[in-house]
């Protein structure tokens, strides 16, 4: 099947497709720079210490930074180039993923 021919949900979910595996990648990178290797969450733990908040907080106020940089992205040119509005993007989606883990993670140990 040509491009020409693909219908728009196929094109849709190809794109998908590749958009969470970049994230997943990248994912997979920050979280070994960012966190300690035996403690995925080590971050955001140290973050919630240092701040007073519960882990869960943080990770939606990381969510809501990149809700802000979506916002920017979306009224005025970026300066910053280094990261797209595609980098938001995965990077909001691998925020939401790293809580609904933690989150599964905190359930398990309660049972």
């Amino acid at each position: 099947m040509t491009e020409r021919t693909k219908s728009e949900r196929e094109k849709l979910f190809e794109f998908t497709k590749k958009f969470y595996k970049d994230a997943f990648e990248i994912m997979q990178k920050k979280n070994a720079d960012y966190s300690q290797e035996d403690n995925p969450y080590s971050n955001f733990e140290f973050t919630a210490d240092a701040s007073g908040v519960k882990v869960e907080q943080v990770f939606l106020m990381q969510i809501a930074d990149k809700m802000a940089r979506m916002r920017e992205c979306f009224d005025k040119p970026l300066v910053v180039l280094d990261e797209s509005l595609i980098d938001t993007l995965r990077d909001t989606i691998n925020f939401c993923a790293l809580c609904a883990s933690y989150i599964n993670e905190k359930n398990l140990k309660k049972t």
